[in-house]
């Protein structure tokens, strides 16, 4: 695992690919600087392709991960077993509003938050939409008995992490 961690580092400082073997034909730094030399020089290895933005001017393919996401949500409709819930427990006083702003601002700057999947001609396509002002759903249960407190926070908790995912609508 570390070898291949090594390796891609390699590939990203030197623009060039590095193959896996380099590593354990060189065992000392020495050697692996030598190699590394040889390859960028000689240019044994052949130069990595630019990453470039895919357009957004059109229809997006779902990735094969999405596709089978995709494939399952259609074998069983509005299922909750793709959710992966966590519950954090959040001490002291709460900006409501500067958690909204937060939101908002990863949202805005992850379009993958903002991605729902569609149907073009009878393929799956992913379509990222624009920002939208959603709001905190806040519930505030400090009125509550103490004793029933922890069990209405457990049952909104269960509540919550069955709903189904609609990977059709942006959450908010």
């Amino acid at each position: 695992m570390l070898a291949t961690q090594v390796v891609a580092r390699l590939r990203e400082a030197f623009n060039k690919e590095v193959p896996l073997r380099v590593l354990f034909d060189a065992p000392t730094i020495a050697e692996l600087a030598q190699e590394l030399e040889t390859i960028i020089r000689d240019g044994r290895a052949p130069e990595l392709a630019a990453i470039v933005p895919v357009p957004r001017d059109g229809p997006l393919p779902l990735s094969m991960n999405q596709e089978h996401l995709w494939q399952l949500d259609q074998m069983i409709p509005g299922t909750h077993f793709f959710n992966i819930p966590y519950v954090y427990q959040l001490t002291g006083d709460l900006n409501i509003d500067a958690l909204e702003r937060a939101i908002r601002e990863i949202v805005r700057r992850h379009e993958i938050l903002r991605t729902i999947f569609s149907e073009l001609d009878g393929c799956p396509i992913q379509v990222i939409k624009e920002v939208s002002d959603c709001e905190l759903q806040v519930v505030d249960l400090r009125s509550r008995v103490f004793g029933h407190l922890e069990q209405e926070a457990a049952a909104l908790i269960l509540e919550e992490r069955t709903q189904p995912f609609d990977l059709a609508m942006v959450p908010c």
